[in-house]
């Protein structure tokens, strides 16, 4: 699921880059951005239909995306995760503070299993003030997509550049589709 889209992607991404880089000039965001888009693999643990779903994307770097459906309860994340420095996981990341649950969260995390870094983008509920469910989903994933973009940029020491924002602006469609295919359970 989605490995056609992101092979895709990945030749359409480069091909831009390509034509809008100058190749003598080549930085980081290039390669993260043609490398993210075309090796999407997908490692996946998947339960469908209104039932916990986690999926699981590698990066071109020692840093991992893991997204989580409404339905991922926190004793599965608590299972799985802990805080980036190994603390265990709390669900004060849930909640702003006056205690009333986020919509969505981002949060940088380690698995257990393996220790491996990763981002980890939540949807926490579906609670809106909004007409529109869909528009507000919509919008929800492409502000958690933001923070994951930053959170990444952070952990692997890299700037956005103001003067060439097109990396930064692929990298988050990238991962709002990414988002939006696991809560939209596509």
């Amino acid at each position: 699921m989605g490995e056609e889209g992101g092979t895709i992607g990945g030749l359409l991404g480069a091909l831009y880059c390509y034509n809008y880089i100058n190749l003598y000039n080549i930085y980081w965001p290039f390669i993260f951005f043609a490398t993210f888009f075309s090796f999407p693999s997908k490692l996946n643990r998947m339960k469908q239909n209104n039932k916990s779903r986690i999926d699981y994307y590698e990066t071109p770097y020692e840093v991992y995306l893991a997204i989580a459906n409404k339905y991922t309860t926190f004793e599965e994340l608590q299972e799985i995760f802990t805080y980036s420095d190994g603390v265990e996981l709390d669900d004060n990341f849930l909640n702003d503070s006056d205690g009333y649950p986020y919509q969505g969260v981002t949060v940088s995390v380690k698995r257990k299993s393996d220790n491996r870094q990763f981002i980890l983008v939540k949807h926490v509920s579906d609670t809106s003030v909004k007409v529109d469910k869909l528009l507000d989903i919509i919008n929800l994933a492409d502000h958690e997509a933001c923070h994951a973009i930053l959170d990444l940029y952070k952990i692997i020491g890299a700037e956005i550049d103001l003067d060439n924002q097109e990396h930064f602006a692929y990298e988050k469609s990238y991962i709002t589709t990414l988002i939006l295919k696991n809560w939209l359970n596509k």
